[in-house]
């Protein structure tokens, strides 16, 4: 037998190397695949939210408000008594993208404040209600011009309002909900104010009275979160004798006047924040427990599906806070928590950064799209070898030796060039199959969620 001429004239040289690419490009595939996979089961389930560190504020501020205006975010207010310090009236300005707090060149509020609340209308910001020294609930309001650097105070409030800690401007009109009267009695007040007539109307009230809650604005509609209330006019101060936290969440409709009730927040928490984020979704951070301990859970809403799900926490739980979102980012400022030997009011600036929502259409499908491309090639060889495997063989190779007793001849060749096709063939099947679950699990999973 003429071993020698099959082992010379056979190319396994160039075999072993298709051998060993099929397998490299196999093995690429198989990871990419499950990269992808574990990529994208990651995402669904943390939504690949994370938090980073921002520069302190220039000084530790309670109960504060902070609105965004032209790039920029305006801290003002709150207090840090539990420091020695007292009520504050300073403003300080920060700019996210230089990633700098200044503050000696804007003119402070009118009057120090606390509980107060704030917001953005056609270039200005819009303060109301609050508490003066001593927790006494104020009806006054002001307005900050930027490009003069000055206060202007603005028709009153219909009646003294404190820790209402919410002004949203709908449709041109800045409603406020809630909140504490002068007796310290939670309330359900819906106020709304015209910057164009400077004028206050009250509409229709909110279905629970409470104070210290939270809200936002997602087409065209307020939400309203949590909170807290109590009865018997106990003053609200006492934490955690006489308050009782609530996870409701109330949707007033200002084109009909109107109150439903939505999905509660899983949590009862009170003295946090909520903001309407880029991803048409609603987050809130932190606030107080039924308690009156720290939370740093950090809750999202759709307001689409009317379904609550968790985010990643804060890395300081913390309450009487502020958040302020600018563009996939949410900055979340200040606060205090408990401690030994009791509170401590905090200068942090803590910066959410909202996941991205991947699709199988979109980041997903990048690595799953080189996968097919990879898998299907693989399987057109190993189909076209086993068919035809003559393209793949030389006059002088052994499968067209004709000598009749040579014992290896018409078979040495074409069973390695079949195996070769089979094996190809397999990996491709398997490979496509693998890849066809998994898009199968994304699709549905996103059925389910949604």
């Amino acid at each position: 037998m003429n071993f020698n001429i099959i082992y010379n004239s056979f190319p396994w040289k160039t075999l072993t190397v298709l051998c060993f690419a099929i397998y490299f490009l196999a093995i690429l595939s198989v990871n990419m695949i499950f990269t992808s996979a574990a990529a994208s089961s990651n995402n669904l389930n943390a939504n690949e939210s994370y938090w980073s560190i921002g520069p302190k504020l220039s000084t530790a501020r309670n109960e504060l408000t902070a609105v965004e205006l032209n790039n920029k975010i305006y801290a003002m207010g709150g207090e840090d008594k539990a420091a020695g310090g007292g009520q504050k009236k300073s403003v300080e300005v920060y700019d996210p993208v230089q990633e700098k707090w200044t503050k000696d060149k804007i003119s402070p509020m009118p009057l120090p404040l606390d509980h107060t609340e704030s917001a953005v209308f056609d270039g200005k910001i819009y303060v109301v209600g609050g508490f003066l020294g001593g927790k006494v609930p104020t009806d006054r309001a002001f307005v900050y011009d930027p490009e003069k650097n000055e206060w202007k105070e603005i028709t009153s409030m219909p009646s003294p309002t404190g820790a209402a800690l919410n002004a949203e401007f709908i449709g041109g009109k800045l409603y406020v909900v809630g909140g504490l009267n002068a007796s310290h009695i939670p309330v359900n007040t819906n106020y709304a104010y015209d910057p164009k007539t400077d004028t206050w109307t009250t509409k229709s009230p909110m279905p629970t009275a409470r104070h210290h809650i939270a809200t936002a604005v997602v087409d065209g509609k307020l939400y309203a979160m949590g909170g807290r209330f109590l009865g018997n006019g106990v003053p609200s101060e006492d934490m955690r004798d006489t308050l009782t936290n609530f996870n409701r969440l109330e949707i007033y409709d200002p084109e009909t006047d109107t109150w439903t009730v939505g999905q509660p927040m899983p949590t009862k928490r009170s003295g946090f924040t909520a903001t309407e984020a880029s991803d048409g979704n609603i987050y809130v951070f932190g606030g107080q427990g039924v308690g009156g301990e720290d939370i740093n859970s950090v809750e999202k809403y759709d307001p689409k599906t009317d379904k609550w799900t968790s985010e990643a926490p804060m890395p300081t739980g913390r309450f009487g806070i502020i958040s302020v979102p600018f563009h996939d980012r949410i900055y979340v400022l200040g606060g205090q928590l408990i401690s030994e030997p009791g509170l401590v009011p905090l200068d942090v600036n803590e910066i959410f950064h909202i996941g991205k929502e991947k699709n199988i259409c979109s980041n997903i499908m990048k690595g799953l799209t080189l996968s097919f491309i990879f898998l299907v090639g693989l399987l057109f060889l190993g189909i076209v070898v086993m068919i035809k495997p003559s393209i793949f063989v030389s006059p002088s190779m052994p499968y067209h030796i004709t000598t009749p007793d040579h014992p290896l001849a018409g078979r040495i060749v074409p069973k390695a060039i079949m195996i070769l096709g089979s094996t190809l063939t397999v990996i491709g099947v398997v490979g496509l199959s693998v890849l066809g679950f998994i898009i199968f699990r994304e699709i549905e999973h996103k059925d389910t969620s949604a």
